[in-house]
């Protein structure tokens, strides 16, 4: 099954948008959880919490299976 995945970057300390959504064609929806380190347009992230409980109950529900 194939997923368009967009992703958008929130800098908290700042409390301003670091990357609008933007359709990332490397990422695949697997290697999106808690704990992750994922590169992203040449730089490291790591998951630490969901960013809204929307996302928070699809992703969960995903991780169970």
């Amino acid at each position: 099954m194939y997923f368009l995945v967009f992703v958008m970057q929130f800098d908290i300390k700042t409390k301003r948008i670091f990357l609008k959504k933007t359709k990332c064609e490397g990422l695949k929806l697997e290697s999106l959880f808690l704990g992750a380190t994922v590169d992203l347009f040449s730089r490291q992230i790591k998951f630490t919490d969901y960013g809204d409980e929307f996302t928070r109950s699809r992703l969960s529900q995903q991780k169970e299976r």
